[in-house]
């Protein structure tokens, strides 16, 4: 993704866990996004190499212990 650009989140009902690909540290490098409700707008400040597994919300239980 390119950095210092604003990227648009719209919220679509689904969960994410989301990888960057260039960090140096798994716990740092990955995070789980939980149901939005209005969109999020981010400001990337260096460049991510970023991958994603989307799952429906009634799904991810299956996966991920904790409530998302």
């Amino acid at each position: 993704m390119d950095h210092g650009k604003l990227h648009r989140v719209i919220p679509d009902g689904c969960v994410d866990i989301i990888f960057d690909l260039r960090s140096t540290s798994f716990s740092q490098g990955a995070f789980v996004t939980g149901l939005m409700t209005s969109f999020e707008t981010m400001s990337l400040t260096r460049n991510y190499s970023l991958f994603g597994i989307r799952f429906f919300a009634d799904q991810v239980r299956q996966f991920i212990e904790n409530p998302v």
